[in-house]
């Protein structure tokens, strides 16, 4: 399921306002941190999408169907945390959890003895490293707002921030003046940098995952 722009827009509130005071962006009639800025929260809309494809993850709540073709054992899903699996199906054989299946915080495990898809006897020494087949996972997962992960928030503060100072750069006055219609050339092709201060937070989230992101 696509995740939509309110969405994003609800997720990314925390962080305009935080970002806002950083850089004492402030309402001229209340005081109040300016939320309402087009510049920032166009800023701030854009560093969700560079930080979402640096880390190869999404991270607002949605129903995702992500399609693997190299199934490891215990497979890490890509948008955390895991909330529930709707449906896993390997080839075209819907599994079931618990007999081909187990569930352990945010990965599914196949690697279970006698059972499942990991079925190789019972020396675990047989068993392999990875299936090389179509594993397709129904699932939801995510958070609803950034401020539910600190590190997350932190980066995105910062990634927000830059995007505002160097505006001009990035052509964000023209993705504001094209509306929905913008295309990719009308920003600099400097659009997805990370800066290293969000960087080094956001190392420890990249998702490594062998997937493809299914309509």
């Amino acid at each position: 399921m696509a995740i939509t722009e309110s969405q994003v827009t609800a997720f990314m509130a925390p962080v305009v306002e935080k970002a806002a005071k950083y850089i004492q962006l402030l309402d001229e009639a209340t005081k109040d941190p300016a939320i309402d800025d087009v510049v920032l929260c166009c800023a701030a809309d854009l560093a969700y999408g560079q930080v979402a494809g640096f880390t190869n993850r999404d991270f607002v709540k949605s129903t995702f169907v992500d399609r693997y073709y190299k199934v490891p054992k215990k497979l890490e899903v890509r948008c955390l945390p895991l909330v529930s699996v709707s449906e896993v199906k390997y080839e075209d054989v819907v599994l079931v959890e618990g007999s081909d299946y187990t569930i352990d915080g945010n990965y599914l495990v196949f690697c279970a003895v006698g059972t499942g898809l990991f079925k190789y006897g019972e020396d675990l020494c047989s068993l392999p490293d990875y299936l090389y087949s179509e594993l397709k996972v129904t699932y939801e997962g995510g958070i609803v707002t950034a401020n539910l992960n600190h590190l997350l928030l932190s980066a995105l503060i910062f990634q927000t921030v830059a995007n505002y100072r160097r505006s001009s750069v990035l052509g964000l006055s023209k993705i504001l003046l094209a509306g929905p219609t913008a295309h990719s050339a009308d920003v600099s092709s400097d659009r997805g940098r990370i800066v290293d201060a969000a960087s080094d937070i956001l190392d420890k989230l990249v998702y490594y995952g062998d997937y493809e992101e299914c309509c």
